[in-house]
């Protein structure tokens, strides 16, 4: 995919589909490194328990990226995808139109 970043310029990353997710979702550094997490690009936060039980906060931005030469733009949420393989990752909600084959 190519994600514009704040000053549109474009950053061209690999992608991990997931069918299983509602929203698509980014790594915090990556969301950092293309000037995407500046106060006038977070449009809320979400609360979230983790999986320890512990409250926590995640930023929910809004981003324009293209995928396959679609421009989608969409609310994706924040998060620390460090230690994964994709650092970002397109859920169900921004693949409209797109045919998904296992």
């Amino acid at each position: 995919i190519i994600i514009v970043g704040a000053d549109k310029s474009h950053h061209e990353i690999l992608a991990k589909i997931d069918t299983g997710a509602d929203s698509s979702s980014i790594d915090e550094a990556l969301a950092e490194e293309c000037g995407l997490l500046k106060k006038d690009n977070i449009v809320f936060q979400k609360g979230y328990r983790s999986s320890l039980g512990r409250h926590r906060h995640r930023y929910i931005i809004s981003l324009t990226y293209y995928l396959k030469g679609k421009k989608i733009e969409a609310f994706v949420s924040v998060a620390d995808r460090s230690k994964l393989r994709n650092k970002f990752l397109i859920g169900k909600r921004d693949l409209r139109g797109f045919i998904i084959r296992p």
